[in-house]
């Protein structure tokens, strides 16, 4: 049974944005889509790198596999 929720990958959180941007191409070379998006944090602006959403937990964990293979690794975000 479904709990309607989805899922997002972070695979990093920088302080300066060519970090951030230098992650995301590495991941689009494997082939999954990822953006960069600011948030600010204790007042500091940080550059996640972020995937998905993703419709269940298994598509999730197929890309996180994918990254893993890449020598990337990502945290798992439940989302509503």
């Amino acid at each position: 049974a479904s709990d309607n929720a989805r899922y997002m990958l972070q695979a990093g959180s920088f302080e300066r944005n060519a970090d951030a941007e230098n992650l995301k191409a590495r991941i689009a070379l494997s082939g999954e889509p990822a953006r960069v998006e600011e948030a600010e944090v204790n007042g500091k602006t940080m550059y996640r790198v972020r995937l998905g959403p993703y419709p269940n937990a298994e598509a999730a964990s197929t890309a996180k596999t994918n990254l893993a293979q890449q020598g990337i690794k990502a945290d798992s975000i439940k989302i509503k």
